[in-house]
């Protein structure tokens, strides 16, 4: 089986009872809380991908200056984890610092609504900001679009049709985005080697299905990088995680 665990901690008694019985059963875009009886997860690690576009940020800052940080539902697991990616980044750097950091929002309007009175109390602090969540990144997209931005560094997370067309008309740095094609993808494979009896190195593994951030540099070629590290993961899959 191939699921995606809605709840982290109560999937993994259901897990049990299915590995009982002889059925393998893969993690699909997010993980079960550790130990599970899963063999693998195939997601993205979010707190490593928070510090890829908070580095993008930082260098196209110049490495210094001051950062918004936004996030979306603050008592979430993974904006946990993003938080600490961020600042973890950030620490990195002795003339960076996170201006403020905002979040409790879910609806574009109400994310546009909290980025802008952001930007108008703290506009002349802050030189990059980063979102890592969906709505927020539509929406200082969309934000940054109107202002006809030339002076804010933006990094985001996906690629929205409204975020890709800032990054294309220059208005914003860049977007991560997440590798669904390589969780698809190489799920199945995974399980068939399981199927056919195949043993694991180990019991348990998290593989990172990361991701690219989107440029304008790449806009047109960036299917074919995670497509291509989709055909990576898959073609040496059995001898990198199977004896």
């Amino acid at each position: 089986l191939m699921i995606f665990p809605l709840d982290a901690s109560g999937a993994n008694a259901l897990y049990e009872e299915v590995v009982a019985k002889g059925i393998p059963v893969i993690n699909y875009g997010a993980a079960t809380q550790t130990p599970t009886p899963a063999s693998f997860t195939v997601a993205t690690n979010v707190k490593a991908a928070a510090m890829i576009a908070t580095e993008k940020v930082i260098e196209a800052m110049g490495g210094k200056g001051g950062i918004l940080n936004v996030l979306e539902v603050v008592t979430d697991p993974n904006t946990i984890l993003r938080k600490e990616g961020v600042e973890e980044a950030v620490a990195k750097y002795p003339d960076v610092t996170i201006v403020q950091t905002i979040g409790d929002m879910n609806a574009v309007e109400q994310c546009i609504e909290k980025i802008s009175n952001a930007l108008a109390a703290q506009g002349d602090k802050i030189n990059g900001i980063v979102t890592t969540g969906y709505n927020p990144t539509v929406a200082a997209a969309t934000i940054l679009s109107e202002m006809k931005n030339d002076k804010i560094a933006f990094v985001g997370i996906d690629d929205d049709p409204v975020v890709l067309k800032a990054i294309e008309e220059g208005y914003i740095t860049g977007t991560f985005n997440q590798n669904p094609y390589l969780q698809g993808y190489a799920v199945p494979v995974l399980l068939e080697y399981l199927i056919d009896g195949m043993e694991t190195k180990e019991d348990y593994v998290f593989i990172d299905s990361s991701g690219v951030v989107i440029t304008k540099d790449n806009l047109d070629s960036f299917m074919d990088l995670l497509w291509g590290a989709a055909d990576d993961l898959v073609k040496n899959a059995k001898t990198t995680y199977f004896k």
